[in-house]
């Protein structure tokens, strides 16, 4: 399979998650949906990304997606893979398709959450769009 198929390939399974986002009625379905979206994620995406992983990444030495049960553990996997994009392009670096379409679907994860429970935006800390539209480096709050 060549790259172009690769991505193409790609963003056919990201939007099928997507569409389960977009769908959910409850917090449940949208930590269920992150569950199956991190499930799905083949070994060799994993290893790709975790080739610049310090234990931000919702993945662990096995190469098995993190547990997600709750809200709070999609917010934090948010955060964290969000930080860890804000840190290379600070650095100069250009984050790895794997780890950008991770953070595209977390923060849409944490986003449909605070549409179920607007009171936990300000404790989880959730990104703002304002953040991930530009590469300014700065830190969000």
């Amino acid at each position: 399979m060549n790259a172009a198929d690769y991505v193409l390939d790609s963003l056919t399974d990201m939007d099928r998650y997507v569409c389960l986002l977009a769908g959910a009625r409850g917090t449940p379905d949208v930590v269920a949906a992150v569950r199956e979206y991190l499930a799905a994620w083949p070994a060799e995406r994993v290893a790709r990304v975790q080739r610049v992983d310090a234990g931000w990444a919702p993945f662990d030495e096995f190469q098995r997606p993190a547990s997600i049960d709750r809200p709070a553990d999609v917010h934090r996997a948010c955060n964290a893979v969000h930080e860890q994009c804000m840190s290379l392009r600070g650095a100069a670096m250009v984050p790895a398709p794997e780890l950008l379409e991770l953070d595209l679907f977390l923060f849409l994860a944490s986003a449909k959450l605070a549409d179920f429970e607007p009171a936990t935006i300000a404790a989880a800390r959730v990104p703002q769009p304002s953040a991930r539209a530009g590469n300014t480096g700065a830190a969000r709050h």
